[in-house]
């Protein structure tokens, strides 16, 4: 190595980040089960459980497609946009997910309301189907 250089370790990429993963410390920490209507850009918290999966249903209250965004952290900081999960509701619809058992170890999961206004349900389930007792 040339005198005065320095053998730096790769940087790591930085994992890009929803515009509003800097809203969610603010959002309310909420506990399942619950039910909460939120407006287009409302955040909630759920911690998550060891060896329980986080079922989140959003129905559409708007007259317009609306949507509901999943977001894992870590300690307060995002996992990034590769864990997000996004399901659209047609109006007067209602859409589902199922969030896994501490997704990359996550001990919150966040929930945004991406467009329009929905009612948001929050439950925990016990081991998914298939799942040794």
């Amino acid at each position: 190595m040339p005198a005065g250089y320095k053998l730096r370790a790769p940087e790591a990429e930085a994992e890009s980040q929803p515009e509003w993963v800097g809203h969610v410390a603010r959002a309310p920490l909420l506990r399942p089960p619950f039910e909460k209507k939120l407006a287009e850009g409302g955040i909630v918290r759920v911690r998550t459980q060891a060896g329980r999966w986080i079922r989140i249903e959003g129905t559409n209250l708007g007259r317009d497609q609306a949507s509901f965004t999943t977001l894992p952290f870590k300690n307060g900081k995002s996992l990034g946009a590769s864990e997000m999960g996004t399901t659209v509701v047609d109006p007067g619809d209602s859409g589902a997910m199922s969030v896994g058992s501490q997704p990359r170890n996550a001990d919150e999961l966040a929930v945004r309301v991406g467009g329009g206004t929905m009612k948001i349900k929050v439950v925990y389930v016990g081991p998914p189907p298939g799942s040794a007792p």
